[in-house]
C-alpha cells in the first residue's frame, strides 16, 4: 500500500489565507465604515462571514486530513466528507487532465452505476501528484487516450481531410495548433478587458470584436477539422472574449434607446448562426445525430453567445468608435442609492429633466464621485447619438 499526503505548499498556503481573513474579520468587525457597507444587505453579509470563518477552516483541516491510498487491488481517498474507496476490477478507466504547471487531475471512472466514481484533487505536491497518475496508470486504462485513438484513426481514415493519412495529419495537427492559439489569445484579451480596460481599450475591445470572427472562419475554413463534433479541435474558449466584449460595454455605457439595439441584435444571432451552420456538414452532422435535449442544449448555447456576441458589437460599435460632438447639459441630482447583490456595488444618482432623457434618469457612476455629491448637486451629463444612431450618455462633474 502506497500512501499520499497533501503537500507542504498546501499547509503554508492554508494558514497564510487563515490569518488574512481573520485580519479582515476583524477589520469588519472594528470598522463601521466596512460593516456598514457588507451587512446593509443581510444575505451578503452573513455569506461573506461564512466564507471568511468556513473556507479557511476547510483549507486547514483538508491539508492535515486527505489522504490518497493505493493498493494491489483498490484506490481509497480520504476527505473531509470521509472515505471512499473502489476495486479496480470495478473500474473502466481514469481521465487524467494536466494543467500548465504540471499537476494532474484525475478522475476514476466506475464500469457502472453501481459504483461510485473518485477523483484526485490537485492538494499534492508534484512528485506526488506525479506518482499517483503514474501508479494509476500502470493499473487502469486511460479513458480519454484511447477515445482520443479511436478518432484520430476516424480523421486519418476519411478521405475528405487529405489526399493521404501523412497530408491528413498534417491537417489534423496544422488545427489543433490554430485553435490552441485561438484559445490562448482568447483568454488573454478577456481578462486583459475586464481586468485592464484602462489600458489601450480601443485595442483590445477591437481584438474581443475580432477574435469570434477569426474562430467563425477558421471553422467554415478547415473542412470539418475545427468545430464542436467529436473528431473536432475545438475552440471553445474565444466564448470568454464574447463575454468579456458584452460585460464590458454593459458596464461602460447607458443607452438611451434600447429598442434599436435589441432589432440589430436580433438580425446579427440570425445571421451568425446561418453562417456557423449553412454548408458546415459536420455540425450539421453533429446536431442531427444528437438526441432531443443535447440539441436544445446546442440551440441554446449557440443562441447564447450570438447574443451576447451581438449585443456587444452594436454597442462597441455605437460607443466606443464614435467620434461625433457631444451635448453637455448641467442637471441637479434629485436621488442617490447603492445598489448590492451578490456580485458587487453599484452607485447610481438619478437627474433631473433633459432634453432626450427621460425625467430621473439614472446613472452609474464610480465610488468617488458618488461619495463627493450630494442631492441638489449639479453634475455635467454628456449626450453623443452614436454612430448607428443610437444615443448614449455618460455623467461627470
Amino acid at each position: 500500500m502506497k500512501e499520499f499526503k497533501p503537500g507542504m505548499v498546501l499547509k503554508i498556503f492554508a494558514i497564510l489565507f487563515a490569518a488574512l481573513e481573520f485580519w479582515l474579520f476583524c477589520r469588519m468587525l472594528y470598522e463601521d465604515d466596512v460593516r456598514g457597507r457588507i451587512f446593509q444587505n443581510p444575505v451578503i453579509g452573513f455569506s461573506y462571514l461564512a466564507f471568511l470563518v468556513g473556507f479557511p477552516l476547510f483549507l486547514l483541516i483538508t491539508s492535515f486530513h486527505d489522504r490518497v491510498k493505493i493498493y494491489a487491488n483498490k484506490v481509497a481517498i480520504r476527505t473531509i466528507f470521509g472515505e471512499k474507496e473502489i476495486l479496480f476490477k470495478h473500474v473502466k478507466g481514469i481521465r487524467i487532465t494536466e494543467d500548465i504547471y504540471g499537476y494532474s487531475s484525475i478522475a476514476i471512472i466506475p464500469k457502472s452505476s453501481e459504483h461510485k466514481g473518485l477523483s484526485v484533487s490537485r492538494w499534492y505536491n508534484k512528485k506526488d501528484n506525479n506518482e499517483i497518475a503514474a501508479l494509476l496508470s500502470e493499473r487502469l486504462a486511460n479513458i480519454d487516450e484511447i477515445i482520443a485513438a479511436d478518432l484520430l484513426q476516424s480523421v486519418l481514415n476519411n478521405e475528405a481531410f487529405g489526399i493521404n493519412r501523412e497530408r491528413r495529419l498534417q491537417n489534423v495537427e496544422a488545427a489543433q495548433q490554430q485553435v490552441k492559439w485561438l484559445n490562448i489569445i482568447s483568454v488573454i484579451a478577456a481578462a486583459w478587458a475586464l481586468l485592464l480596460p484602462d489600458y489601450a481599450y480601443d485595442y483590445i475591445i477591437g481584438a474581443c470584436i475580432v477574435i469570434p470572427l477569426i474562430t467563425l472562419a477558421a471553422i467554415r475554413l478547415s473542412n470539418g477539422l475545427i468545430g464542436f463534433s467529436e473528431t473536432t479541435a475545438k475552440p471553445v474558449l474565444p466564448a470568454f472574449a464574447v463575454i468579456a466584449l458584452s460585460l464590458r460595454m454593459l458596464l461602460d455605457y447607458n443607452i438611451i434607446d434600447h429598442e434599436k439595439i435589441w432589432n440589430l441584435v436580433f438580425f446579427i444571432v440570425a445571421a451568425l448562426m446561418l453562417l456557423f451552420l449553412q454548408g458546415n456538414k459536420a455540425e450539421w452532422k453533429n446536431f442531427r445525430s444528437a438526441n432531443a435535449l443535447i440539441k436544445v442544449f446546442m440551440v441554446s448555447a449557440g443562441v447564447f453567445i450570438s447574443g451576447f456576441y451581438a449585443f456587444g458589437l452594436v454597442i462597441a460599435i455605437n460607443c466606443v468608435y464614435d467620434t461625433s460632438k457631444e451635448k453637455i447639459y448641467f442637471a441637479p441630482v434629485s436621488d442617490m442609492h447603492v445598489h448590492i447583490d451578490k456580485h458587487h456595488i453599484d452607485y447610481i444618482i438619478n437627474t433631473g429633466p433633459l432634453p432626450g432623457l427621460p425625467e430621473g434618469t439614472s446613472a452609474t457612476v464610480p465610488y468617488t464621485l458618488y461619495h463627493k455629491l450630494n442631492k441638489g448637486d449639479k453634475v455635467d451629463v454628456h449626450i453623443r447619438p452614436g454612430v448607428l444612431k443610437i444615443p448614449y450618455y455618460y455623467v461627470g462633474r
